[in-house]
Order: C-alpha cells, then structure tokens, then sequence
C-alpha cells in the first residue's frame, strides 16, 4: 500500500505542477487501471496483436528495446512499483527489478546493457537512476538531481529531463554532475528521440490555448517548431521515418513532415495515453484504460 500512495503521488505532483495528465489527482488513490497493447503498424494503418498485459493493476510506461525484442515497462504487480519486461516473440514476462524504491519510464540507456528510470525511494525523492537489462548487478545513480518526472538521452553523456516545479521545465543535464541548464518552460511529459537525427522531441504549453510540437537540437541547443499537436493530445512517439503518432479517445492519428494530420486508425481503446514504437517502425505499443 506505501507503494500506492507513493505511486499516486508522484503522478498527483505531475499534474500539480502543470504537466498534463490522465491519473489521479489525490495521494489517497491507487494508481488507475491501465493496460498495454501491441498493434502491427504499417502505412497503412493499426491492427490490434495481442494485451501485453491484461489484468487489474498499473501496467503503464512501455519502452523497446532497440532491437525491437522486448518492452519493458512499469507494472504495481507485485506490490511495487517495478521494471518488467515483455517477450515480443513468446509473450513471456520477467521481472526486471525488486527493490523498495518505486521504478518509472524505462528507458534503454546508449550503453545498451542497462536501462536508466525514474527512482522514487521511500522519502518520496525522484532522481535518475540505471539498473543492468539483464536484472542482476549494482545499480547507479544517472545525475545528481532531483524532483525528475520523464526522461530521454541526448547522445551517451547527457539527459533531457522533465523537472517537477512552478512552472515544470525541460533540463539538460550532463551524466554524473548536477550541472543542469534550463530548455524550456510549461513543457509536457512526452520527449523522445528523433530517429536518424542528433535531435529530440517535445510538446510545449505556449498558453491555455496554444501548444507546439517541437525539436532540441543536440550540437545547437536551439529549439524550432515543426507541428501542432492534434486537439487532446498529450503523449507522442517518433516513428522511424520521422512521422509522429498521437491517440486521442482510441482513435490514432499520424503526422508527416510537411503534411497534416491523417487519421490512420480506430484502436478500439478507451483512455489511450502513452505511445512507443518499435525501432523497425512495425510495432505500436499503446496504454489505455481498462473498461
């Protein structure tokens, strides 16, 4: 139950501090009932695969690994908040990690062997922290900071992170240090990778009624627009071609450099979130609400 309301906390001072959120707004509330789904992803459109998960509980946060043969994620099934991971080829899960500490967004490191997440401990601290993929071994701490809410890596030695305050701001820090420079202001809790590019993605507030889609460009530091999310949107992922997808109410839409938005296709889920896609471009993982 500490893992509860811890859980729900961490997600309460998200929404607290200005970034958008689905999940509950009162530390007194478990963590919603979420599920992950997999889909066959082509031009054309989404067709569902199978539950990565199917149960009543928090399975949230998927992630692939770059070869494409796993999801990890954040699952409460145990009681914590911990790191497992899903066999694409055989649907097998294992668990990843078993500490007191409460696990978030699973993020495969450059390195490759070990994964970096967000470690809330026991006194409510989120910092950055890496554990080997393989589940045996030391873990480390990433930087030397805290109050850190999503994550991205920027190269092998630094981090992009969502940085819990009034407002939340977008944080370059530099692997081992504290030395963090500020990149933007009122952002939201999706940032990625682009793909083929020293870049990474995310959604600014500008105001109640104006949000961009925008780049950070690794060797610059500038940051430029390129998109205007699609109405309800809040979470995004970067498809290998450079497209980027966003659900809103089960239905899933993609955006083309130098295009529209285009419906692509009817989910069939209530509540769809979080979004990752697989590094070949051929498989969708999507969060929704259980019914």
């Amino acid at each position: 139950m500490r893992q509860y309301l811890i859980a729900s906390l961490f997600l309460f001072l998200l929404a607290a501090c200005g970034a958008e959120t689905n999940e509950p707004e009162t530390a007194a509330e478990a963590p919603p009932g979420t599920d992950i789904h997999l889909y066959d992803l082509t031009s054309d459109g989404a067709s569902h695969v199978t539950h990565i998960t199917d149960r009543q509980g928090y399975d949230n946060q998927p992630h692939f690994t770059p070869d494409g043969s796993t999801v990890l994620f954040t699952s409460d099934r145990t009681g914590n908040m911990d790191t497992f991971a899903y066999n694409v080829k055989d649907g097998s899960i294992r668990q990843v990690t078993t500490t007191e500490e409460g696990e978030y967004s699973p993020t495969v490191t450059p390195r490759s062997t070990t994964f970096s997440v967000i470690r809330m401990d026991l006194n409510q601290v989120q910092e950055l922290w890496q554990y080997p993929l393989s589940g045996s071994g030391a873990a480390s701490k990433v930087a030397m900071i805290d109050r850190v809410g999503y994550h991205t890596w920027v190269g092998s030695d630094r981090v992009l992170f969502f940085r819990l305050g009034r407002p939340a701001t977008l944080q370059l820090v530099t692997v081992g240090t504290a030395d963090t420079t500020i990149v933007a202001e009122n952002v939201g809790r999706s940032l990625n990778r682009v793909p083929g590019k020293r870049a990474s993605a995310y959604l600014i507030n500008l105001s109640d009624e104006s949000r961009e889609l925008r780049t950070y460009d690794w060797d610059t530091g500038g940051s430029e627009a390129f998109a205007v999310p699609i109405e309800g949107g809040q979470d995004f992922a970067v498809a290998p071609d450079g497209s980027v997808l966003m659900a809103v109410d089960g239905v899933l839409y993609r955006y083309a450099p130098g295009l529209d938005w285009e419906q692509v296709a009817e989910l069939g889920l209530a509540g769809t979130t979080r979004l990752s896609v697989s590094p070949d471009g051929t498989l969708l993982a999507v969060v929704a609400d259980r019914g």
